[in-house]
């Protein structure tokens, strides 16, 4: 289970550090029961676990973002992935240490 975290200050943000750990778990017990050899995704707030569980057990992860203004998913995992494809030159600016070829939308 995860949910959004909210920008704002919310109430449903003071349970997303839980959320989030037990997604992790459950990901990164998935990626090993299951011997996944990579992970494609892209990107939004239920994509974090498994990318950082992911990330967490050296798995391959590469990310398409297909917004011009990646989200606050993208920005922060970006740098830790082996490539992001974006779909708009302009997101090369908001996403500065990731490694990113621009792959337009499929």
């Amino acid at each position: 289970k995860i949910q959004k975290l909210y920008r704002s200050l919310k109430p449903q943000n003071l349970l997303f550090p839980l959320f989030l750990a037990g997604s992790i778990v459950k990901s990164r017990k998935i990626l090993r029961d299951e011997h996944i050899d990579g992970v494609v995704t892209t990107g939004g707030f239920v994509a974090g676990p498994v990318a950082i569980a992911a990330i967490s057990q050296k798995v391959p992860c590469f990310l398409h973002e297909s917004n011009s203004f990646p989200g606050l998913t993208t920005k922060h995992l970006a740098k830790h992935l082996q490539r992001t494809y974006i779909s708009f030159e302009e997101s090369r600016k908001y996403l500065p240490k990731a490694n990113l070829k621009n792959f337009g939308i499929p």
